[in-house]
């Protein structure tokens, strides 16, 4: 039981991580497409580091690591993307071992 909840935990926190990531990658896009990046220099510095820091981390994990984090958190993918790539159990077994993995090789 304590594992089962320990799992949710880590999931918990690697969808809070996909959360900022995207809106940091928003507000990037919306300081270079209204090129206000010097009016909002610290913010931009801020969007601009926290997205670096998730992208290096996740280039250092496995290449299915990368693959279920990317489609199933930080982007915005198709429900089932992952049927494309791996049988449901595969995937749900993998899931479990990228989320580890990547919270492994965040360096925050």
């Amino acid at each position: 039981m304590k594992k089962k909840y320990i799992n949710q935990s880590r999931e918990i926190v690697v969808e809070m991580v996909a959360i900022e990531y995207r809106r940091s990658k928003k507000h990037l896009d919306y300081y270079h497409y209204t090129s206000c990046v010097k009016e909002n220099q610290r913010g931009y510095n801020d969007d601009l580091h926290y997205v670096q820091e998730v992208d290096t981390s996740l280039n250092n994990c496995s290449k299915d690591t990368q693959n279920i984090i990317r489609n199933g958190y930080l982007e915005v993918s198709e429900p089932k993307w992952y049927l494309e790539y791996y049988t449901r159990s595969v995937y749900y077994r993998l899931r479990k071992k990228a989320i580890e993995e990547f919270l492994n090789c965040l360096d925050f």
